[in-house]
């Protein structure tokens, strides 16, 4: 089914109207997007040193904060590889309903398995400190994108979309529900395959929803 973009402020597309401009503006400043970067390293530490041991992990940098915690960059030791690792610390994980929230995004996230969305690759804890382990997606999330680019070609528009569209229909038939789709928590890369560049985009696990 074909969708257009249009809101109830302006009969015209959404990049017309103000209104709607100002309400995307806002929902970027929340602070709950996985990929938002952290904005006041001097303000907020990191809630786990860098070079501490989480589990087969090492604790590199910090990538963003999340609603629940930091999602930071690790290395799989033995696997000598890097990966995204989100963590709930010990403080949050004392109230019970902000760790049945992250029980249920692991157990969501685990499901499934899509080229257009992150992969969840681990989960765990380590003294009261609970872990889920993502693939680690080099490329910049469609926020940014916007805003260093601008408006991008109407045909890698669409092709985002498109992907973003598969992604979402797939994890809804799995009885997921992300609940909190906006630009900058789709992550673009470019992907180098017979000279050519694909566009990509990948839809990051947070937050999913099992529906009941």
């Amino acid at each position: 089914m074909a969708t257009a973009a249009i809101c109830r402020h302006n009969p015209n597309l959404l990049s017309e109207c103000s209104a709607c401009e100002q309400s995307l503006r806002e929902l970027e400043t929340t602070p709950d997007s996985l990929l938002q970067p952290l904005r006041d390293n001097a303000a907020a530490a990191p809630d786990h040193p860098v070079g501490e041991d989480l589990g087969a992990y090492e604790l590199l940098r910090p990538l963003a904060r999340g609603g629940m915690g930091a999602v930071y960059v690790a290395r799989h030791r033995q696997l000598n590889r890097n990966v995204a690792i989100k963590l709930l610390p010990a403080p949050s994980a004392e109230n019970p309903d902000a760790l049945a929230r992250f029980r249920r995004e692991v157990r969501a996230t685990g499901r499934l398995s899509h080229p257009s969305i992150v992969a969840a690759t681990d989960a765990g804890s380590q003294q009261g400190t609970h872990y889920l382990v993502m693939e680690l997606v080099e490329g910049m999330d469609l926020s940014r994108l916007a805003r260093h680019v601008g408006e991008l070609p109407v045909a890698d528009a669409c092709e985002l979309a498109r992907q973003t569209a598969l992604g979402l229909s797939y994890a809804h038939a799995q009885g997921v529900v992300h609940r909190d789709i906006k630009p900058s928590n789709l992550m673009h890369y470019a992907i180098h395959a017979a000279a050519s560049e694909i566009l990509s985009s990948r839809i990051e696990n947070d937050p999913p929803e099992a529906q009941s």
